[in-house]
């Protein structure tokens, strides 16, 4: 009986060590950009200086990935004027977001920011709920 008891504890310790989570810096969560928005302490707006008088009309979408110390690491074009891309692409870079918190530990965060082009003008865009 002791022996079984022995048993079920060492392979039970050993499910345990094999279900560890990969360390938190490893760790990719997807968050909305509405909960993201709130969290950037630094957004920077992509120069439209030079396009002044243009109707630009158009929607960028970002996919990024922010890392543990809230800088972004990664941004590409999810959809959008191509003519536009760039401009949104060395905005986002630009951002700094506070630390997304998972289990007292700063975590890799995967998210979206949306530029919307207007006439002289571009801003965040958030989807509605």
């Amino acid at each position: 009986m002791i022996l079984r008891l022995i048993a079920v504890f060492a392979l039970w310790g050993c499910a345990l060590a094999q279900i560890q989570p990969s360390s938190p810096t490893n760790l990719h969560i997807r968050v909305s950009d509405r909960v993201t928005n709130k969290l950037a302490d630094q957004k920077v707006l992509p120069d439209i200086s030079d396009l002044k008088g243009t109707d630009l009309d158009s929607l960028v979408v970002l996919q990024i990935v922010v890392n543990p110390e809230g800088a972004v690491k990664f941004s590409k074009i999810q959809e959008g004027n191509a003519e536009l891309a760039q401009r949104s692409l060395d905005a986002a870079q630009k951002w700094h977001y506070k630390p997304y918190i998972v289990n007292g530990q700063a975590v890799n965060v995967d998210t979206w920011i949306r530029f919307k082009y207007t006439k002289d003008n571009v801003e965040v865009f958030l989807v509605e709920k």
